[in-house]
């Protein structure tokens, strides 16, 4: 009975409803605060936070910080800069050298304007905790806003 309940709840935390991929209208709201306002404090204020990985939550630095642990195959960081580039006209997606603790080979950044998404994951499959993934929304207050 208790091997039930453990396959039970692994096969629900897998396929976690509220696990979404980056949606475009949430990135363009990011976008519009960096570029427009130079702040996402008015998104904090409202509560906005984008449900990405396990949820997105206002940053020590005035930014978002989304993360999860045991991630799936198909979620990386390559894959998602690209869903967030291609919601962002003119935005960029490139090769980013990696921050403390994540792996060299899967750091990339997404640049669109003054909007910067670092995305990047930790450790392998094989860790303990699975392999965890991270984005990181901030404001690039030397880079050229987008009207």
């Amino acid at each position: 009975m208790h091997l039930l309940m453990a396959a039970l709840l692994l096969a629900a935390a897998a396929s976690d409803p509220l696990e979404q991929p980056p949606r475009c209208a949430d990135m363009q709201r990011l976008s519009d605060a960096a570029n427009r306002a130079g702040s996402f404090r008015a998104l904090i204020d409202e509560g906005f936070a984008p449900p990405l990985l396990y949820g997105c939550r206002p940053a020590d630095d005035g930014g978002y910080s989304c993360w999860r642990n045991v991630t799936p195959h198909e979620v990386t960081p390559a894959s998602y800069g690209a869903i967030i580039r291609d919601c962002l006209p003119g935005a960029t997606l490139a090769a980013e050298e990696a921050r403390g603790g994540f792996r060299p080979d899967t750091a990339f950044v997404v640049r669109h304007g003054r909007l910067k998404a670092s995305l990047g994951d930790y450790c392998t499959s094989i860790c303990r905790a699975g392999r965890g993934m991270s984005i990181d929304f901030a404001i690039d207050p030397a880079a050229p806003a987008i009207d």
